[in-house]
């Protein structure tokens, strides 16, 4: 589906760690860092980091300070991600929607 958008030159990743030939590391995260969904450019740095996305399901899912921490170290040097989100995602689909308070911008 990736293909058929603007963004069909980059590649969408799951808890991909690799930065090259070395895991992603954050301050926080010294021995590597693994983000739920990432939209990048394999192989490069800022400024193809598009996006990393931090995902949480279940009745009691929610955002924790870790969660914003990562994406905000993940959105400064080396990485530079241009935009971060934490997506709740409910135990129902029917349940699933996505508003303000459900996708969390950082």
């Amino acid at each position: 589906e990736l293909q058929k958008t603007c963004f069909s030159d980059y590649d969408l990743d799951a808890e991909f760690n690799h930065s090259k030939a070395d895991k992603k590391t954050l301050p926080s995260w010294p021995k590597g860092a693994r983000p739920d969904l990432i939209l990048h450019k394999r192989g490069s740095l800022s400024p193809s980091n598009i996006l990393i996305l931090e995902l949480k399901k279940g009745k009691k899912a929610r955002v924790t300070k870790k969660d914003k921490q990562k994406i905000e170290e993940f959105k400064k040097a080396p990485y530079k991600y241009r935009h971060g989100a934490t997506i709740l995602i409910s135990p129902s689909y029917r349940d699933v929607n996505c508003k303000d308070r459900e996708i969390n911008w950082i």
